[in-house]
């Protein structure tokens, strides 16, 4: 399985943090993907696949709120209590 090990599936890969690091730092891309031994394709692709505008980012925010809320009342209504 790649780099990415079966319990941390729901996060990014080492090469693609390491990515990320560098882009959050102001790196550009040409320089991130020559100091990872990487394509610049395989780099802008990651660069973009993680990162969301500032309204999807609040979208996706107001869906998590939003389920959160509805299961915490579909446990309420069953009247059982959960720590």
């Amino acid at each position: 399985m790649s780099d990415r090990n079966r319990d941390e599936m729901h996060g990014c890969t080492p090469r693609e943090q390491a990515i990320l690091d560098r882009d959050g730092a102001g790196m550009d891309h040409a320089g991130i993907a020559a100091e990872l031994g990487l394509s610049l394709a395989y780099v802008r692709r990651t660069v973009t696949f993680y990162s969301g505008s500032w309204a999807e980012n609040n979208a996706f925010d107001a869906m998590v709120r939003d389920g959160t809320m509805r299961l915490a009342a579909a446990i309420a209504a069953t009247g059982k209590v959960w720590a």
